[in-house]
């Protein structure tokens, strides 16, 4: 089985149980529904690794004394 099938097919069972989870309908809007809340929510956790990443860098920078926003010197 290719890599990409096993990842479709995730998506899909993801999919199913954040709709089964939310008690939606098994009607075409109703899944797009779901499918348009499980990806906002993938999306806003995405982002608030990124912002604690980011954050995380600018104190390990200031903690070397180094500014984050400067380039590496070679």
């Amino acid at each position: 089985m290719k890599l990409r099938t096993i990842l479709a097919l995730g998506g899909v069972a993801a999919l199913l149980y954040a709709h089964r989870r939310r008690g939606g309908e098994w009607t075409l809007e109703s899944l797009k529904d779901s499918a348009r809340t499980l990806i906002g929510r993938a999306s806003e956790r995405a982002s608030e690794a990124k912002d604690l990443a980011e954050k995380k860098v600018h104190e390990v920078a200031s903690t070397l004394g180094k500014s984050a926003d400067s380039p590496p010197r070679a």
